[in-house]
């Protein structure tokens, strides 16, 4: 029988890139963890070794952007971490949520750059919006029931 893990002092945070399920876990010391999802049944998720290779290509596009503050004009800044790292029309994008709330508000923000020269930008045009809230829709639609 496999014995359950689970890290108590640490941050456990699920999110895809690109198709990939993966889980991203935090130790209170800041070391991060890449695993991928293999398998989800109730409570238990079943996580597996990414490889060297795949899990440098995956941090080397999402360690600079994985939390992210989110300034709006006249309101509280709002800590994001992200949910989901896609690509739209030759662009990549990312759709974030917030780490302090349990509300489903998804922020699209488009990635400028790459490594750690990476910024984001909020996806203000509501064209652009539309069409990357259907791709990210359309992506994910089986998991977000």
């Amino acid at each position: 029988m496999t014995p359950l893990i689970h890290f108590t002092k640490a941050e456990h945070h699920a999110f895809f890139f690109e198709d990939t399920h993966l889980m991203m876990i935090i130790s209170l010391r800041g070391r991060r963890t890449l695993y991928m999802i293999d398998r989800i049944d109730g409570e238990t998720v079943e996580l597996d070794d990414p490889g060297e290779v795949y899990e440098n290509q995956i941090r080397d596009a999402v360690d600079t952007i994985f939390f992210v503050e989110l300034a709006e004009q006249d309101k509280p800044v709002k800590r994001l971490v992200l949910g989901a790292y896609f690509p739209v029309n030759n662009a990549d994008y990312g759709a974030f949520y917030d780490r302090d709330l349990d509300q489903n508000t998804i922020y699209f923000l488009k990635l400028i750059g790459q490594g750690e020269m990476a910024s984001l930008e909020a996806v203000e045009d509501p064209q652009e919006h539309q069409v990357v809230s259907n791709a990210f829709m359309t992506r994910y639609e089986n998991l977000l029931a």
